[in-house]
C-alpha cells in the first residue's frame, strides 16, 4: 500500500493494488506506467518513477 501511495502522491498516477502485485520487477512497474497514455515519458518522468521505486524497494531491506 505504501509504493501505490507513493506513487499516487509523486507521480499523480492511480496503480491498482492487483496490477501492482502482477508487476514482479521496478522494470516492469516502470515501463507499465510509462505506458499510460496519459503519462508524459519524457527521460525525467521516467527516471523519477525509477527513483520512486527503488526508495520503496530498499526501505524494505
Amino acid at each position: 500500500m505504501q509504493l501505490v501511495g507513493r506513487i499516487k502522491r509523486d507521480l499523480a498516477r492511480d496503480l491498482p493494488l492487483k496490477r501492482l502485485f502482477q508487476l514482479t520487477t521496478i522494470e516492469t512497474m516502470a515501463s507499465a506506467l510509462a505506458a499510460d497514455p496519459l503519462v508524459n515519458t519524457r527521460s525525467d518522468d521516467i527516471a523519477a518513477m525509477f527513483d520512486v521505486l527503488n526508495e520503496v524497494e530498499f526501505a524494505h531491506e
